[in-house]
């Protein structure tokens, strides 16, 4: 049978979108690990099986689900890669896997080009990217968030026993990697139940969708109950809701914003029968998280519901698309919407736009979705041991002190990577140190000073080194 002419083979557009994820993920890939990859890496990913780690909860940053993947992933053979850059291709897998998964499964109901323009624009993304290839669960989530996507559908479209099994199983996964993805399970829920309201309250399986992700979190962390009740006392998170609020919008808007304004401007049109009232709440699901939670959450909690908003967003451009006559239009739309989203992904990914973006809307240096500490150019924390080599060779060397600023558990990552053992000494939440031996090293952030130290442990800090991130002395 011979193909039309403009055939577009079916396999282009999954194949293109992973292509052009993977285009725009290089310079992500090749940078030094931060405080939370390290301190994830270090005390529970190097844990000796699932079970130590799953009972290991005590701060957030051991997300269980992915921390396991993790410590599997680093027994694999590196054949010759850089540690760092081979540990942050299991978070890349994940990446591709959400948006193969996404397309394979919503392409007919969100319509091929809408789907593919709204994956495009979350896969160009710096937030995208930069999970994408961060030792966090995040970007597991995020799979397991589409997981939950495909498995509820079908839930839904054929209720039986089997069918919820496996969207408990989605939710479970979800939940068990950070028990704050019950924001996006809900925006799953948001985006699955049924658009219209006839014999909504009547239908059980909607009341089963909606409890399911409760049902799997307590599940889930009921073994480790107390542990879970004590990361409400740690206090971590921004000191402002509407801080949180502002980040993640402005975030949400620099991924989507090219595709939303077609998409729910048309919505107006559409008839009442077609139109889906529920996906869009998924974008209100934030402000919900921020009013009932006693501390605002890192704007990062937030990243897993991306992967709804994709389906919300392409949603509404399928409406966009059914309001336009001829095909030759739309063609011509298409094309110009993929062009606006190449060349702001682009754009996106300069320093001058991150910059910009972390400084308005992203409080600074603390920036979770385009410009954060740790993806500046100053951030190299193993030029704290090229310092060091000019002083020590590789093997036991003195205690080293390393304040909270000055990153510490990648510098201890890197040290030990490089041969350079040691007792490492920092303020935690086990309390401050108290004393100094003589001889000791000190590594603080360049912007600290050594007075307070000096002061503090009755000693001298004798300059040793600096880098364009930290400064080393030796305490006498």
């Amino acid at each position: 049978m011979e193909k039309k002419k403009g055939h577009i083979p079916s396999y282009w557009y999954p194949l293109s979108l992973v292509c052009l994820f993977f285009l725009f993920v290089r310079e992500y890939l090749f940078r030094p690990f931060w405080f939370d990859e390290a301190l994830t890496l270090m005390n529970f990913a190097w844990l000796p099986g699932p079970v130590k780690i799953y009972f290991s909860y005590v701060i957030p940053n051991n997300q269980i689900i992915y921390t396991i993947f993790l410590h599997y992933w680093n027994l694999l053979p590196h054949g010759g890669m850089r540690p760092d850059f081979f540990l942050r291709l299991l978070s890349v897998c994940f990446a591709a896997g959400t948006l193969i998964l996404l397309y394979q499964a919503f392409k007919r109901s969100c319509g091929k080009v809408s789907l593919y323009l709204a994956l495009a624009a979350l896969a160009v993304s710096p937030p995208f990217l930069i999970y994408a290839t961060a030792l966090r669960g995040y970007m597991a989530s995020c799979f397991f968030v589409a997981c939950t996507l495909v498995s509820g559908r079908r839930f839904l479209s054929a209720p039986s026993w089997k069918n919820w099994m496996i969207f408990f199983a989605g939710c479970l996964l979800a939940a068990g990697t950070i028990p704050s993805n019950l924001l996006a399970l809900g925006g799953c829920v948001c985006c699955l139940l049924p658009g219209t309201l006839k014999n909504f309250w009547r239908l059980k399986r909607n009341y089963v969708l909606a409890l399911t992700p409760v049902a799997a979190l307590v599940c889930f962390y009921l073994p480790v109950a107390g542990n879970f009740a004590g990361m409400f006392k740690l206090g971590e998170g921004w000191k402002s809701s509407l801080a949180v609020l502002t980040a993640f919008y402005a975030a949400a808007a620099a991924v989507f914003g090219v595709l939303l304004l077609p998409g729910i401007g048309s919505s107006a049109f559409i008839p009442p029968k077609c139109r889906r009232i529920f996906p869009f709440l998924a974008f209100l699901l934030p402000v919900l998280a921020v009013l009932c939670l006693h501390k605002p959450p890192f704007p990062r909690v937030c990243l897993p519901l991306f992967p709804v908003l994709a389906l919300v967003t392409a949603q509404g451009l399928k409406h966009f698309f059914a309001l336009l006559k001829g095909k030759r239009k739309r063609l011509w739309i298409s094309r110009l919407l993929i062009g606006c989203v190449l060349v702001w992904g682009a754009a996106a990914s300069t320093d001058n736009f991150k910059s910009f973006f972390a400084e308005k809307f992203g409080n600074g240096a603390d920036d979770d979705f385009f410009y954060g500490y740790y993806m500046r150019k100053a951030h190299v924390p193993e030029d704290v041991v090229k310092g060091l080599e000019r002083f020590y060779q590789p093997g036991r060397i003195p205690p080293v002190y390393l304040s909270f600023s000055a990153d510490p558990w990648p510098v201890m990552y890197y040290m030990l990577s490089r041969g350079y053992e040691s007792r490492f000494l920092f303020d935690g939440p086990r309390g401050p140190v108290r004393e100094l031996e003589r001889g000791s090293l000190v590594i603080i952030n360049r912007g600290e000073r050594f007075e307070p130290l000096e002061k503090r442990f009755s000693g001298v800090l004798k300059p040793l080194f600096e880098t364009a991130m930290h400064k080393a002395a030796v305490f006498e």
